[in-house]
């Protein structure tokens, strides 16, 4: 058997250390990558949802003159976009105050 040196644990504190800032840098970039794909899953997730919000408006012409055309029509053809539109105004209300008081973390986990 070698005898020891005294080199020989600063060497290992030194290859401990190199491979400490290799993990952390394979973290970095794996976070970096994740976060990258969730900003392109939500991008295309909003897309899909003001696209969808968006056809009716498309239609109305053609299904106004598919279907009686009276007053009832555009009330209810104007009720869809409200139906739609008012979750959208009180939800983030209570979702903004649940994450204020339970933080981002816990309040994603109680979903």
């Amino acid at each position: 058997e070698r005898p020891r040196t005294t080199d020989q644990p600063s060497l290992n504190a030194k290859r401990r250390t190199k491979e400490a800032k290799m993990q952390n840098r394979q973290r970095q970039r794996s976070s970096l990558t994740s976060r990258w794909a969730v900003l392109l899953l939500s991008s295309v997730a909003m897309g899909g949802v003001y696209y969808c919000l968006d056809i009716p408006a498309s239609l109305h012409q053609q299904l106004h003159n598919t279907m009686s055309p009276t007053e009832k029509f555009e009330t209810r053809f104007n009720l869809l976009f409200t139906v739609y539109a008012l979750p959208n105004t009180v939800l983030p209300l209570i979702g903004g105050s649940l994450v204020d008081r339970l933080g981002a973390y816990r309040s994603l986990c109680r979903l």
